[in-house]
């Protein structure tokens, strides 16, 4: 096996691995929201529309989710554009190189 092939090998054993973590984390996304709209039914159920404290709490419970849920795809937004940079600097500097070495 050649220097190429098993990069190539790594490579691809990599982006296997990347696809098999972004499904899995889509599939763990797409369960918490069933779970978190299963409470929220739950909650509607339950939930007395005349009382201004149940509303209250309905108000509030939506706010802390709004903000946490924001959050979280901001810090998702970072990461991808942090991997983005990284990939683009990997690449960048392969090129230019015709045996692949840096000179250091």
């Amino acid at each position: 096996m050649t220097e190429n092939d098993r990069l190539d090998h790594i490579r691809n054993t990599a982006l296997d691995d990347v696809d098999k973590a972004k499904n899995l984390l889509k599939w763990l996304i797409v369960g918490a929201c069933l779970t978190e709209v299963a409470c929220l039914a739950v909650i509607f159920l339950l939930m007395d529309g005349d009382d201004p404290l149940h509303l209250l709490l309905l108000c509030n419970s939506a706010l802390v989710y709004g903000t946490l849920s924001m959050g979280l795809f901001a810090l998702g937004a970072y990461l991808n554009l942090c991997t983005q940079r990284i990939l683009k600097a990997i690449s960048l500097s392969g090129e230019g190189d015709d045996d692949g070495q840096h000179e250091g």
